[in-house]
């Protein structure tokens, strides 16, 4: 009886902790500070309070998060719409066609180039000049050196005109300005526009134009008329009837070609007096002038590719220009003058500049033969000079242009033979 009593004594002595820790609650008495027990989940602190021990819920510690950001997207490179302009309308920065085309913009020689996996129109810097845009850079440097306005001009256009007069107009102004020869006080010459045929003969009996008749039948016969008419009472004629007139490559150099025709003749003293000089100069230098002011009289900026191109089916040996012949005038060939004198006067500008084609009129203004002149200016007979100069047509004409180096070397070894 005794031993199992002593057996329940300490089964109770053993259960009463369990049973004691069951019952805490906050508030309860404890005896031992910091003493800590866990009931249902919920944790206990023995801590003293007024002098007591009492149990007290220990704080509950939030878990804290820290928020996934996902990173960001890389953002993409904004798609920029390249604004593309043909090589008549070029302007430095928008896109272009053809690597290696070349344009005279106001702003100087460009060309076509490719950057960043686009092709766009990029000034060329003098460091890395070409034949031809040394050459348009001589003749903007003159261009923009000239003074602007106050030049004789006396322009007689048909009220009636379509706009192609007032490019005419432009055209005429900017070779003035270029050359040099219609100084403010001047006798003005006579610029004549108009596009219907019955116009005319008003005005050519106005300035008592000794070859009226014979312009009015050509005027007939064609669609097409411009020139430059010297002698005593020298003007200019601009007679477009067909829209196709003022739609081809010739029409966009015609103002400022016709007007080097009056500078060189007023420039090599021959205004009055005819003196013999050389076709694919006089030609050349017209059709190259007037394609490199297009810049300046809205007419494009894209005659030299249209030479270019023209000397693929026209190509004729530089020197055949060279004779003041009539049978050169009349050859079925003179048609190609226009392309193999421009591109040749282009390398031949490249070369001395415009003041060595100035140098070249007042030698003949002088009394100098062509040939004299000629050599006065480039160290050349006029025949060596333009077998130089085929040799740079042919290479553009093969569409593997001559660099400047290698013109400026060929020069040099032609003047040492």
């Amino acid at each position: 009886m005794k031993r199992s009593l002593v057996v329940f004594l300490v089964l109770v002595s053993l259960l009463a902790p369990a049973q004691a820790v069951a019952a805490v609650k906050a508030g309860d008495s404890c005896k031992k500070q910091n003493q800590s027990t866990t009931v249902k989940g919920k944790k206990y602190i023995c801590t003293k309070s007024a002098k007591k021990l009492v149990w007290k819920a220990a704080p509950v510690s939030k878990p804290i998060s820290t928020p996934v950001t996902s990173a960001p997207e890389p953002s993409k490179p904004e798609e920029i719409k390249l604004e593309f302009t043909a090589s008549s309308s070029a302007k430095i920065g928008t896109g272009c066609l053809f690597s290696g085309s070349h344009v005279g913009l106001m702003e100087g020689p460009a060309q076509c180039k490719g950057e960043n996996g686009q092709r766009i129109w990029a000034l060329i810097k003098k460091d890395n000049d070409s034949v031809a845009s040394r050459a348009y850079r001589f003749v903007l440097e003159k261009y923009l050196a000239a003074p602007e306005g106050n030049l004789a001009m006396d322009i007689r256009m048909d009220p009636n005109t379509p706009e192609w007069g007032k490019k005419i107009e432009k055209g005429i102004f900017a070779g003035a300005r270029f050359w040099g020869t219609s100084p403010s006080g001047s006798a003005p010459v006579p610029t004549l526009i108009s596009a219907d045929i019955n116009w005319w003969p008003a005005q050519l009996d106005a300035m008592k134009y000794s070859g009226k008749e014979e312009y009015l039948k050509r005027l007939s016969a064609t669609t097409c008329q411009a020139g430059f008419h010297g002698g005593p009472n020298p003007f200019w004629s601009f007679a477009f009837r067909e829209p196709n007139c003022v739609t081809n490559v010739g029409f966009k150099q015609v103002p400022a070609h016709e007007y080097t025709h009056y500078a060189q003749a007023v420039l090599s003293g021959s205004l009055n007096n005819q003196k013999p000089r050389v076709p694919w100069m006089e030609e050349g230098l017209a059709s190259f002038i007037g394609g490199a002011l297009g810049m300046a009289s809205d007419m494009g900026t894209d005659l030299r590719s249209s030479w270019a191109s023209d000397l693929r089916g026209n190509l004729v040996e530089v020197d055949f220009f060279s004779k003041d012949q009539r049978s050169v005038y009349e050859s079925p060939k003179w048609g190609a003058i226009y392309p193999v004198g421009a591109i040749a006067t282009e390398g031949l500008v490249a070369l001395i500049g415009m003041d060595g084609v100035l140098k070249y009129y007042s030698g003949i203004k002088d009394g100098l033969t062509a040939d004299q002149a000629m050599v006065g200016a480039i160290g050349l007979s006029v025949s060596k000079a333009a077998k130089l100069l085929e040799g740079y047509v042919n290479s553009v004409s093969s569409m593997s242009d001559w660099s400047l180096e290698k013109l400026q070397s060929e020069w040099e070894s032609a003047k040492n033979k």
